[in-house]
Parts: structure tokens; C-alpha cells; sequence
């Protein structure tokens, strides 16, 4: 129940802020606006991981909530100080129709795939799955016919926007599971402790702040189809760099992997954040901004969903589940056995990447047809 809770506030946040940025700034700024945007997320990714390490190997893991406490205490003052009305408010009708049948499709195919990491096809099973499709379905109906609907249905029509959203997804879909994958791999392969785990992969973050308003300026000049498309080609890489770890393999090249792969992540996030407002009319700017992130919210919950359904054919799913938390590691056999699942896991994830970068790059021949409002 407050796992939900704290799932709305966030909607709430997230779904916003690029609408925010889009109202404040003009179109051939806004990139540099989501470039500096993602400097927060780097730098709150890089507070997250230490503090975190820390919290697990030396306290109690329930801090890891007690913390975020005060944060979203000062979060909320600042917000109301700095954050004000610019439009007239005009009233709306809520598409809970909309929101029960999503929820519910995508819980009941996330449901099939955990429960087949552990288990093979079962009635339980297909009907979670076949309930979840049903439900997605219906959903796509309501959609259609609703007067305001969740997901405004129409903005589809616009040439750039839907490989945008998938392109997005996708990624979503590869990238959103690494840090979990790369994690359990230290944690687990390799014996490290929480703390020296997280350690490693703060260069990645720290590079990807540094580069997030460089490649949102290049956005602006030269438009986000290129940056965006480049970005997730270097995802591809450091994915590949992923696949091939091995039990014996150099920790730096972890380290290399993770710099990668966040010059990759902080190209793409600001101009492809930059190419929704660009194609978006001005007055559905929090709609294609709430979009934006239900499409990047997808992936990256059926991003775990894969990796462990994946990776936990190697290995059993409370095993894997003591590795994350670090109150366990992997004898020699076990540690390359599980390794090899990770190497499939992080294979999968490269194909969505290149999936990814495939739609992202099917925008060049429309980028000249993308307004700018």
C-alpha cells in the first residue's frame, strides 16, 4: 500500500517537471534545460549509491527509508518557494477507467514473468498473462473513446512521437536493470561488500552530470535526433563491455563500462526529452511530458521483470535475493554459473538498446517536420 503511495508522489514529480522546463524555456534552450535537469538525477544517483552502501553495510537497512524522511521534507519547502502558476487553471476529468485497466494489465503480465523466474508454465501463470493482455486491450479501447483520456490517444498522429515514446521504452527496458545486474555481479561473483560495490560505479554517474548540458547544447544546435541516436549507441557498448565480465575479470573495466555507459544515458535523456516538447502542441505539454515518463516507467519496471526472469534461471531467486542485500556471496561454481546468466541478461538488454536507437534514428528523415512551439 505505501509502496503505491510513494509510486503517485512520484508520478506526480516526474511526469511534471518536463512540462515545467518546456513552459520556461524556448524550444532551442530547452535541451540544455533537461542537460542541467539530469545533473540532479547524476548527483542525486551518486548520494543515492554511497549513502546506500553505507546504510546496508554498516546500519539497518530500514534506514534506507527513514532517510529519504527529511529529504522530502526540504524538497517540499523548496517547491513551494521556487514553483508557481504561470497558466489559468481549468478543471478535468480523471481517467480512473484508464488508470485501473493499465495498472492491472501491466501487474498481471510483471506478475507471469517474477513467478517465472522461479517456476516453469502453469494455469496460475497463463492466467495472469492472458488476464494482463485482455486488460491492456480494454485499455486501448477506453483510451480511445474517453473525451479526456489518460493517454491522449491522438498525439500518436504526430510523426515523431511515437518511435520518441518507444524509443524511450526501450531503453527504459535495457538500461533500467543494469545497475541491479552489475551489483549483484560484485556483490555476488565477486565478494564485494554493498558499499565497495556502489563505490565503483560513481564515475559513470559523476561523467554522465558532465555531460548532460554539453549534449542537451548540442540538441539545441544541431536538433536531438543525432545526440539522442549516438547516446544509445554507446549504451550498446558498455552493455557489451557488461556481457563479458567474468569472475577473474579486472574491476576497472566495471569502472570503464560504467563511464560509458552514463555518457551514453546523459546524451540521450536531454534530447530525447528535448524532441517530445519540440513535436508536442504548447497546450499538451503535461500530457506528452506524462507520456514520456509512463512509456519510460514500462520499461524500466519490465526491465527487473526480464533481468531476473533471465538471470535467475542460473541461479535460485532467494539466493539472488540475500547477493543484492550482501548478506551472502557465491562459491566458485555457483559465482560462473551465475555470472553466465548475467551475460544473457545483459545480451537482452543490448537488444532493446539497438531497438532503441533503431527508432530513435527513424526520426531523422521527420526531424525537419517536428514543430517548435
Amino acid at each position: 500500500m505505501f509502496r503505491i503511495i510513494q509510486g503517485i508522489g512520484g508520478a506526480f514529480v516526474t511526469a511534471n517537471s518536463g512540462a515545467v522546463i518546456a513552459g520556461l524555456y524556448p524550444p532551442h534552450h530547452r535541451g540544455k534545460a533537461y542537460g542541467y535537469n539530469s545533473i540532479g538525477w547524476s548527483l542525486g544517483a551518486v548520494m543515492g549509491i554511497i549513502i546506500g552502501g553505507l546504510i546496508v553495510t554498516y546500519a539497518s537497512w530500514r534506514w534506507i527509508f527513514w532517510i529519504n524522511v527529511p529529504i522530502g521534507i526540504v524538497a517540499l519547502l523548496l517547491a513551494t518557494r521556487v514553483l508557481r502558476e504561470t497558466n489559468q487553471r481549468e478543471k478535468h476529468k480523471t481517467d480512473f477507467e484508464g488508470m485501473i485497466t493499465l495498472g492491472l494489465g501491466l501487474f498481471g503480465i510483471l506478475w507471469a514473468m517474477t513467478k517465472l523466474a522461479t517456476s516453469s508454465f502453469n494455469a496460475s501463470i497463463y492466467g495472469y498473462l492472458i488476464g494482463g493482455l485482455v486488460l491492456l486491450a480494454t485499455f486501448v479501447l477506453i483510451e480511445s473513446k474517453k473525451e479526456e483520456p489518460m493517454l491522449k490517444l491522438s498525439l500518436f498522429k504526430i510523426q515523431s512521437m511515437t518511435p520518441t515514446l518507444l524509443a524511450a521504452m526501450f531503453q527504459g527496458l535495457a538500461n533500467f536493470a543494469v545497475l541491479f545486474l552489475v551489483i549483484m555481479y560484485l556483490q555476488g561473483a565477486r565478494g564485494l561488500s554493498p558499499i565497495h560495490a556502489s563505490l565503483l560505479l560513481i564515475p559513470g554517474y559523476i561523467v554522465g552530470s558532465a555531460i548532460g548540458p554539453f549534449a542537451g547544447r548540442i540538441a539545441d544546435k544541431i536538433g536531438p535526433v543525432i545526440p539522442a541516436t549516438i547516446g544509445l549507441a554507446i549504451q550498446v557498448i558498455a552493455l557489451f563491455i557488461y556481457a563479458h565480465l567474468g569472475t577473474t575479470t579486472g574491476l576497472w573495466l566495471v569502472v570503464v563500462a560504467s563511464i560509458i555507459n552514463g555518457i551514453g544515458a546523459s546524451s540521450f535523456f536531454p534530447a530525447n526529452s528535448s524532441a517530445i516538447m519540440k513535436a508536442s502542441p504548447k497546450e499538451m505539454f503535461g500530457i506528452s511530458s506524462g507520456m514520456l515518463r509512463t512509456f519510460s516507467n514500462i520499461g524500466m519496471v519490465f526491465s527487473f521483470s526480464v533481468a531476473i526472469l533471465i538471470a535467475s534461471r542460473s541461479i535460485s531467486k532467494h539466493l539472488a535475493f540475500a547477493i543484492f542485500v550482501g548478506t551472502t556471496n557465491l562459491e566458485k561454481s555457483l559465482a560462473v554459473a551465475f555470472t553466465n546468466g548475467l551475460h544473457s541478461a545483459f545480451y537482452a538488454s543490448m537488444i532493446f538498446m539497438v531497438l532503441a536507437a533503431i527508432l530513435s534514428a527513424f526520426r531523422f528523415k521527420n526531424k525537419n517536420k517536428i514543430k517548435s512551439t
